[in-house]
């Protein structure tokens, strides 16, 4: 699995500060392991580096540029996430009715 299962850590947060930090070389990774933890985050604040980013942990990444690619993907994995929810409750519906 690229994420594990984890609890949610808090349903209240739903902005989430990161100031100059870099997200590393796999912001859709973040992004989903972010939406796990924080299920109502719906805005990450960030300060772009005007100088680049580094390459420590792989590819060039400024890491506005990674936050932005992390901020664009909360919708949809919100999305997934409530259609997954949609599913299930779809499925207890229709094996409550069978039993």
């Amino acid at each position: 699995s690229l994420i594990p299962s984890m609890p949610i850590v808090s349903s209240k947060l739903s902005m989430l500060d990161v100031g100059w930090t870099e997200t590393g070389p796999r912001p859709a990774s973040l992004a989903a392991l972010l939406c796990a933890a924080f299920p109502n985050l719906s805005k990450i604040q960030f300060e772009a580096n005007e100088g680049g980013g580094s390459r420590a942990n792989g590819p060039l990444i400024d890491p506005g540029e990674g936050w932005q690619q992390v901020a664009d993907m909360l919708p949809l994995l919100e999305a997934v996430r409530a259609n997954e929810r949609m599913r299930i409750a779809e499925e207890s519906g229709e094996n409550m009715a069978v039993d």
